[in-house]
């Protein structure tokens, strides 16, 4: 993303719509400024590499920011959708060892998150995007705030870079870490 914003940075990355009929138009140059954002916001807090943060953003835009600044940081990234009960979190907490969560306030995702780390014990740093959430940091509201350069932590490509959780259809949920090799 990064070359491509140096090389062609008013070239369009993404086209993002949603059933309310907003759209934005994202840049590559636009991609690379807020994953930066968001890559300093999580430096700042202690994410570096090999760290696991889950994704739990629905349809929002901020998912791809997520995802770009999340590989940038060396950390794994761990997709989630926001349909997840409350015991999928707690298998998913448990399995992946989380140590930070991002989510969307919409569907009563945060609830679900405190809920399932207090049953399963545990505790993750907590952001959501676009509203205030009680127990959540703001990553909206602390992206106007962070600087939009970063530094590409170095990984290798036997890291691990996501964790995919595959459906219950087996009654068992299953754990997949995807590298590149």
């Amino acid at each position: 993303v990064d070359v491509m914003a140096e090389e062609t940075p008013d070239k369009t990355a993404i086209v993002w719509c949603n059933t309310e009929n907003e759209e934005h138009i994202f840049t590559f140059s636009d991609i690379r400024k807020y994953s930066n954002q968001m890559a300093n916001i999580w430096k700042k807090a202690g994410i570096v590499r090999g760290d696991r943060v889950m994704v739990i953003l629905k349809r929002h835009y901020e998912y791809w920011f997520a995802a770009v600044a999340l590989h940038k940081l060396g950390a794994v990234m761990i997709p989630a959708t926001h349909m997840l009960t409350e015991s999928d979190l707690v298998y998913r907490l448990k399995a992946s060892k989380a140590k930070a969560i991002v989510c969307t306030p919409q569907d009563e995702v945060p609830n679900k998150i405190k809920s399932a780390l207090n049953k399963c014990e545990m505790s993750a740093q907590l952001w959501c995007v676009q509203e205030d959430v009680e127990g959540f940091e703001n990553l909206t509201a602390q992206m106007i705030e962070s600087d939009s350069s970063f530094s590409r932590v170095d990984t290798l490509a036997s890291d691990p870079m996501m964790i995919y959780f595959t459906s219950v259809t087996t009654g068992y949920p299953k754990g997949v870490i995807h590298d590149y090799t």
